[in-house]
């Protein structure tokens, strides 16, 4: 739980989404379950010490992510105050997570703004190629 680096695959560097994501770029990460294989054909992107497959591709307009790229740390803040309990009772400190989060904020931004832009121009392109 918290802000979590994340490493690039092999995979990802060809990516039209979330290629442009730095090594050990941060992520917001809340979740009690985990993806722990792949569908048949699907490409992994990336990873990270808590959860082997944190972003992965299937064909070429299907992406899927187990962190939360659409969150800050008001969100985060309040699910520790809905989770706390949970959370320090498996071992962990809410409170160390919403600061995580907090301190990571910028970078959150900057780099999870890119990849939504990323990702909108894949829409975008393809939107164009059947409309055209």
């Amino acid at each position: 739980m918290g802000a979590v680096p994340l490493r690039r695959l092999p995979d990802a560097a060809g990516d039209p989404v979330l290629g442009g994501v730095p090594e050990g770029a941060p992520a917001a990460q809340w979740h009690w379950d985990e993806v722990d294989r792949l569908p048949a054909g699907a490409v992994p992107l990336l990873t990270g010490d808590d959860c082997p497959y944190q972003a992965f591709r299937v064909g070429d307009a299907g992406w899927a992510v187990q962190f939360h790229p659409e969150v800050g740390a008001d969100t985060v803040a309040a699910w520790a105050a809905a989770d706390g309990a949970d959370l320090r009772a498996a071992g962990g400190d809410p409170e160390a997570a919403v600061a995580s989060v907090r301190e990571a904020e910028p970078e959150l931004r900057a780099v999870w703004g890119a990849v939504s832009e990323a990702w909108g121009a894949v829409v975008l392109a393809r939107a164009g190629a059947r409309s055209g």
